[in-house]
């Protein structure tokens, strides 16, 4: 099989086992076979701000917790939290996050308790955290912290203006934050530093800084493998737009990542975006920043994979300063630059795509790789393609440009009207045993013409394949896991035969999953933790992936195409196989010795932010 492989990134072969390996821009295309690009960015350029999410509302006996009406009836606290801007509700917050990560019986790896947060705002005078005590098992820190707002603009989280200690610019303090269990138990950890900060979320809510504290750090988020922050704004209420940083992801130790930050804005702080000299990767996607006053992103040695990055600024957007930093951006848009100023100063290794700059200077102040700066100036630059170091390939001929696959977003499904729902407790299933079959409701909850099929907080067990048809448009788990029962008989544990397409949110399916149909199957905030996710001959749909761990991949077929946003894969076995498909990844991180990527037979693959976390030695 003729192939060429071009890089703008030296690839060590010869890493020893507990280094990270991350892959820089990689194009791999073996002549009329397969193609291959693997990259740490992504592409299309950018001319408005993102949309908002939809309002998320709860249906009946979801699970989740209301922190205003729940608290006091399920026992959490002496009072619900009041959200109405005056009283403290920093007590009734952190009580309920207590109960959601260490209540008796409860495995945050497979069912933690959502908090919803109805519109309001929530006075907060100091911090809320993951984590129940300052004591005990890994210092108190846990995972699966999951705060959920009705709508971003409705709900909001701010903390008391001039709040006691973080008022001094100098030191530092964070609002909320989430941080790593250990499993180890040991305590040398006490800030939450680590790789186990498992399923974090922080969504459709504003997190507002207040006023006068010029120490804060809006959020000190800390996620592992699967975690987001995701249709949040991000501010400071300060008249002067005051603050340290608005989105800080700097731990000591490992760092923090893989993540998923989408849908994301800061206004405000002196900093936007913070990274640290992580072993892990960051993932971006429709990030917007306005009014920093120090610079809007600073990854430090982090590896930062954007698609979709506005900047409304005076500031440098970005100050990749540390030569292990990997900066990638594609489709970014920079406007309001100071003539003074570059756009992007690079010190590491950087990929910057479809960029239009306005007022800058310089665009690209390049000091690593050899790659001249890029002037900038007054009016608008664009910028098409650019690289701090040589592109190599394996073959002479090969061309140096990203493939430029077609992009397509992860659907999304709204309906809020609970008639069009189904509960599969309404038709017989049984959260949390597992001696009984639930396959047998599910399956009617899904047969039953309903748009939304929900399954209440907890574990399901099946004794047979569920099949996702008929009029179902999306599936919503509450973090529940649904599992086989011994001796399961079938090969799959979920069959999607829909020509619908159909969105997964927030489940954790303990067995393989097929597609089989030309309809499109998103998959988001998701464990897929059995064996393997294919298609079948007749699986000719899309797939979206968004925030997911899954272990194995086999696609098959030209008619197949694959998307992803933040995918983590582990196995010993080949992980991804791509049999004729389409494949494009924007974050990809992976695990020990064994074979990565198998690309086949005319297949075409696309990957941003491509991070190999080598802890063992070559199989």
């Amino acid at each position: 099989m003729n192939s060429k492989l071009k890089s703008s990134n030296s690839f060590n072969h010869s890493e020893t086992p507990q280094q990270s390996k991350r892959v820089g821009t990689y194009h791999l295309r073996p002549l009329r076979t397969w193609w291959l690009a693997i990259v740490p960015a992504v592409v299309l350029a950018v001319q408005s701000r993102h949309s908002q999410a939809a309002e998320f509302l709860l249906p009946p006996n979801s699970g989740a917790i209301n922190v205003k009406t729940e608290l006091v009836s399920l026992g959490i606290h002496t009072s619900n939290a009041i959200g109405n801007g005056s009283t403290d509700d920093r007590a009734a917050i952190q009580a309920a996050i207590n109960w959601a990560l260490d209540r008796s019986g409860n495995t945050r790896y497979s069912a933690p308790n959502m908090l919803y947060f109805p519109n309001g705002t929530y006075l907060i005078e100091d911090t809320i955290q993951s984590r129940v005590s300052t004591s005990g098992f890994s210092s108190g820190w846990r995972s699966g912290m999951i705060l959920i707002g009705q709508s971003r603009d409705g709900t909001i989280i701010k903390l008391k203006n001039n709040a006691a200690g973080f008022t001094d610019a100098l030191a530092r303090k964070s609002m909320i934050i989430t941080g790593s269990e250990n499993p180890n138990n040991t305590s040398e950890a006490t800030d939450g530093s680590g790789n186990e900060a498992f399923r974090h979320q922080i969504r459709n809510l504003t997190v507002d800084t207040g006023s006068g504290n010029v120490g804060a750090v809006a959020i000190d988020f800390n996620a592992s493998n699967r975690g987001t922050v995701k249709d949040v704004l991000i501010k400071t209420s300060d008249t002067s737009k005051r603050g340290i940083i608005g989105l800080e992801l700097r731990k000591n130790g490992d760092g923090v990542g893989p993540l998923l930050i989408k849908n994301v804005t800061i206004d405000g702080f002196d900093t936007g975006i913070q990274g640290s000299n992580s072993t892990f990767s960051s993932t971006f996607e429709n990030i917007t920043l306005t009014n920093q006053k120090v610079v809007g992103v600073q990854p430090g040695g982090s590896m930062f994979t954007f698609r979709n990055l506005i900047s409304q600024n005076t500031v440098s957007v970005i100050k990749a300063d540390s030569n292990i930093a990997h900066v990638s951006v594609i489709g970014g848009n920079f406007s309001g630059g100071a003539a003074g100023n570059s756009a992007v100063i690079n010190g590491g290794k950087l990929l910057l795509r479809d960029i239009q700059s306005a007022g800058y200077g310089i665009v690209v102040d390049n000091n690593s790789g050899g790659s001249p700066n890029v002037p900038g100036g007054a009016g608008t630059s664009t910028l098409n393609e650019f690289t701090s170091h040589p592109v190599e390939t394996l073959f002479a001929g090969s061309s140096r440009a990203t493939l430029r696959l077609p992009i397509e977003e992860t659907p999304t499904y709204t309906n809020n009207t609970f008639s069009e729902w189904a509960n599969v407790e309404t038709f017989g299933a049984t959260k949390n045993n597992s001696a009984d079959d639930d396959r047998a409701a599910i399956q009617a909850a899904i047969d039953s013409g309903a748009k939304v099929v929900y399954f209440p907080n907890g574990s399901y067990s099946v004794g047979g394949q569920i099949v996702i048809r008929n009029s179902v448009r999306r599936l919503i788990g509450f973090e529940s896991s649904i599992k086989q029962i011994t001796g399961f008989p079938d090969a799959q544990l979920i069959r999607f035969d829909s020509t619908n397409v159909v969105v997964v949110e927030n489940l954790n399916i303990k067995g393989n999953v097929t597609h089989n149909s030309s309809g499109s199957l998103a998959f988001a905030h998701c464990d897929i933790s059995g064996e393997t996710y294919s298609n079948s001959a007749a699986g000719t749909g899309k797939t979206f992936i968004e925030d997911c761990i899954a272990p194995v991949f086999r696609l098959i077929g030209p008619s197949h195409r694959f998307w992803a946003r933040q995918l983590n894969t582990e196995h010993n076995v080949t992980e991804f196989r791509n049999d004729g498909a389409t494949v494009w990844m924007l974050g990809w991180k992976t695990e020990h010795q064994y074979n990565k990527l198998e690309a086949l037979n005319g297949s075409s693959t696309e990957i941003f932010g491509g991070h190999h976390f080598a802890n063992n030695d070559a199989a």
